[in-house]
């Protein structure tokens, strides 16, 4: 659809009531009008990569700043695990907006989308080629029209939760959307949310937790049912000494290792690390009491301390 105006519209947003797509539905239709700004906040946020027959796959952008970026000539690339361009997408040559806290999904044929996800904004989806994602592991990575990399992604159907058994038909998810995408945590849509939310905010959003601590837990009790609620386990820390490295333990109280989470990892001034139940011995933890044991070292220091938190199944 294209609307022309006589003159140009200082302020909005633009609304459309009762509009009637294609096969019937009846959407309402919200176009912010916002100044252009940078694109270096625009992140990979949600990925579909191993679809039911009749689906396709998506993936979905995030603008993470505060004004919106125009996506013409942007670069989609899959990439060969020795860093080679596998398959390259240019993306919008008319022009596409995408608004300060917008998501927007890219799919060949979005069509199915709405059918599964029936609250998926109209507005949200866009017909766009995408490289051909592989259905067990992947690189991903988005330049602007300058050549600048935004951001980069390497997916595995090892990210998905633990409790997940088999992946296909489930979306992977970013925890923290405003944050670049390796640095990130990704696991499973939750199956609350029909196992994805293309266009919405993802059912795993963790909103970043603050603390005078060192190490912190965003909550001390963990539930990996996958219902959508505290699935994980999410660990924080923030520290200023340079060269530190840290190992991280899950024990019950008898002193049980569980699961390994570090061992020896160089740590920055900043950081989230997750654990979504799974065991060492494969299996999935039990509810009860458990413990983190955190050891952070340097060449002059060593520094030990634990955080307990609770496993609740529902």
């Amino acid at each position: 659809m294209e609307l022309q105006l006589s003159e140009a519209l200082l302020e909005g947003p633009l609304q459309i009531e009762n509009l009637k797509t294609c096969n019937g539905h009846i959407v309402h239709y919200e176009h912010p009008l916002q100044r252009a700004g940078s694109a270096k906040a625009v992140y990979f946020n949600e990925l579909y990569f191993h679809p039911f027959e009749g689906e396709n796959d998506y993936i979905e952008l995030y603008n993470a700043g505060d004004s919106a970026v125009d996506l013409r000539h942007f670069v989609l690339s899959s990439l060969h695990p020795d860093g080679s361009v596998k398959e390259q997408k240019r993306l919008f040559p008319q022009g596409q907006l995408l608004h300060a806290g917008q998501y927007l999904v890219l799919s060949a044929d979005p069509n199915w989308i709405r059918g599964r996800f029936a609250e998926t904004p109209f507005q949200n989806m866009v017909v766009c080629p995408i490289p051909a994602l592989n259905s067990d592991f992947g690189i991903l990575v988005l330049h602007d029209s300058l050549g600048r990399l935004l951001d980069s992604l390497s997916y595995s159907d090892k990210q998905h939760a633990a409790a997940i058994q088999n992946p296909k038909g489930i979306a992977l998810e970013k925890a923290e959307e405003s944050v670049l995408s390796a640095d990130a945590i990704w696991t499973s849509a939750s199956s609350s949310a029909a196992y994805g939310t293309p266009g919405m905010r993802n059912s795993q959003f963790r909103g970043k937790a603050t603390s005078e601590e060192n190490w912190w837990l965003d909550s001390r009790r963990m539930s990996p049912d996958q219902d959508g609620f505290e699935d994980l386990l999410l660990i924080r820390y923030k520290q200023t000494e340079t060269e530190a490295r840290v190992v991280l333990h899950i024990t019950d109280f008898s002193g049980k290792l569980l699961a390994t989470l570090a061992q020896g990892d160089l740590l920055g001034q900043e950081g989230t690390y997750s654990w979504d139940g799974h065991c060492l011995d494969g299996s999935i933890v039990k509810p009860g009491a458990y413990c983190l044991f955190i050891e952070t070292y340097t060449a002059t220091s060593n520094k030990k301390s634990r955080l307990s938190f609770s496993v609740l199944h529902r």
